[in-house]
């Protein structure tokens, strides 16, 4: 026995620095082979899947190799070993009840039970606490192991330092085009015998918004539809599209945002069922992303795509449905619930776009499918992005989001095209959070409607007289000189002015037994009513119709 534990390599506890080495090192064979698996699963229509995966496949790796021989890649290459305290090796079971339950308890309180290592003389964190384990470093791998922190500090600076050097440049670009462009005409300096150009230009070059919309698939295969949410006349233009897209422009697929990717089976079941089940309908309605998304005109679109494919020959292709979000759930927000869903949420939220964009590109673009994709408009952009400003100054621009990316990708296959809403002051870009949605250009383009009879209609905004308008007190242009109307909407739908459309309408049964507490709990917390414990489903869905119906504009 003495022989054996003289024959043993002299050990140390490993600090901090060194077990954050090897963790950077694992981070990234994680990373790499989950870069794997997301080409997998995209390839097998399992994408929205993959933060699961990646939640298992992480556990798995760090679990299977602690508990195999107490090493992962990178604490081999550290010359790092989990042991017990008393010098055994970890069992498979010890090695996930660190890796899981003591690694999400050390990361709880702000990744303190991390930094605990680097505190205490013991060098153990909470997760070791919890599995009663302690992590040794062989002396003879020291210097090893200072290599490999000082290669791992010095190519995360580098990364860093390149970063910072590319995030300068591209603010120093941008401020240096931050120009006006020559022609533009900011709309304050326009008077009522400015419009009759744009009034022509309605009458000669407009459509109907359901003709135009129809008539721009001939040149392109994806038009997104930007829209403010909760407007009936918004969706009931989708709905009154669902046959003349199909029968004159060829699109097989509605894309909507407003349901997730995971029940698009149950939509196209919906939607080519040979009766329309409401309360499959339902169904997919109370799984969306906010689950007070109980309006009744989104799955009145399902309703009209359903009819659609009703009056099609038995062999006719179908008119599908793609739904577009992720698997979001929003209840930790509205309802203080399900908090330990929040940081699955903060990841989805990042990369939605992502996410979306991938779906489009996979299932429609591919494969050569001309779809319309209804979405809120912040999404849809193709030649625009947010400012990031600082002191009242453009610094940078945020990331392109689902109609920049595939727009940089298939270039005028994509087309945006926005529906006339509400827009907001140049305050809200620098933090104002209390400012009130303004009209667009200042009410000029209602100006012009108005002149036009108010007539709906759809029109081109690029080569046209809107294209070069500005609104300086905007949000979309009040930073950004360099941006004019045809950079923020390719073309645009108006159906009436602003103030004479109506909120969508709060669907009849969509409280049932499963989101019953939620939605109780959304009125108590966030809404300030409080309904009691034992309010029968249909009292509350009137409740929440009440407390919908008393609101102002649209979110």
């Amino acid at each position: 026995m003495e022989s054996n534990q003289a024959s043993m390599p002299a050990r140390r506890k490993a600090g901090f620095w060194v077990r954050f080495a090897s963790l950077l090192i694992d981070v990234v064979i994680i990373g790499l082979i989950l870069e794997m698996c997301s080409v997998l699963l995209e390839l097998f229509g399992m994408l929205d899947n993959f933060e699961i995966i990646a939640a298992i496949a992480f556990v798995a790796y760090l679990g299977m190799f602690v508990g195999g021989n107490g090493r992962t890649v990178g604490k081999l290459l550290c010359g790092v070993t989990v042991r017990h305290l008393d010098g055994r090796p970890v069992c498979y079971l010890g090695g996930f009840l660190r890796e899981l339950i003591g690694k999400l308890v050390s990361g709880l309180f702000l990744l303190l039970g991390f930094f605990w290592v680097g505190v205490l003389r013991s060098k153990r964190g909470w997760h070791d606490y919890i599995a009663g384990t302690i992590v040794e470093q062989d002396l003879r791998a020291v210097k090893r192991g200072r290599i490999v922190l000082a290669v791992v500090l010095a190519s995360g600076l580098s990364v860093i330092g390149v970063k910072a050097s590319v995030i300068f440049v591209e603010s120093r670009s941008l401020q240096a085009r931050n120009v006006l462009k020559a022609g533009t005409v900011d709309v304050s300096s326009l008077t009522d015998a400015d419009y009759e150009p744009f009034v022509t230009y309605l009458k000669d070059q407009g459509a109907t918004p359901i003709e135009y919309i129809t008539s721009k698939f001939n040149e392109h295969d994806v038009i997104i539809l930007g829209e403010i949410h909760e407007v009936r006349e918004t969706c009931q233009l989708i709905a009154d599209l669902a046959g003349p897209l199909y029968h004159q422009a060829g699109v097989r697929v509605i894309a909507m945002e407003a349901f997730k990717y995971k029940n698009t089976t149950l939509a196209n079941q919906l939607v080519t069922g040979k009766t329309y089940d409401d309360e499959l309908a339902l169904t997919i309605l109370r799984d969306c992303a906010w689950p007070i998304w109980g309006f009744q005109e989104y799955i009145d679109i399902l309703k009209a795509i359903w009819k659609v494919n009703q009056a099609l020959p038995a062999e006719a292709e179908k008119l599908k449905v793609l739904c577009l979000d992720s698997d979001l759930d929003m209840t930790a927000l509205v309802a203080g619930q399900r908090l330990w869903r929040l940081p699955d949420l903060a990841y989805r939220m990042v990369v939605r776009d992502q996410f979306m964009a991938k779906l489009l590109t996979r299932e429609v673009l591919e494969k050569d499918r001309k779809t319309l994709v209804h979405i809120g408009n912040s999404h849809a952009y193709t030649r625009y992005r947010r400012p990031i400003v600082k002191n009242e100054e453009l610094v940078l621009e945020s990331r392109g989001r689902l109609g920049s990316i595939l727009h940089q990708q298939y270039g005028s296959r994509i087309l945006h095209v926005a529906l006339h809403q509400w827009s907001f002051p140049r305050e809200s870009v620098t933090g104002d959070n209390n400012v009130s949605p303004r009209k667009p250009m200042g009410g000029v383009l209602e100006k012009i409607f108005a002149k036009n009879n108010n007539t709906p209609v759809g029109f081109d905004v690029f080569n046209s007289p809107f294209a070069d308008l500005r609104d300086n007190e905007d949000c979309h242009f009040a930073f950004q000189q360099y941006v004019t109307f045809s950079d923020i909407a390719e073309g645009y739908v108006f159906l009436r002015p602003l103030d004479e459309l109506h909120k969508t309408t709060w669907a009849d049964g969509f409280v049932n037994e499963a989101n019953h507490e939620i939605l109780r709990a959304f009125l108590r917390r966030r809404a300030g009513i409080d309904v009691g414990d034992r309010l029968p489903h249909e009292e509350l869905n009137d409740a929440l119709r009440q407390w919908y119906s008393g609101q102002d504009g649209q979110e």
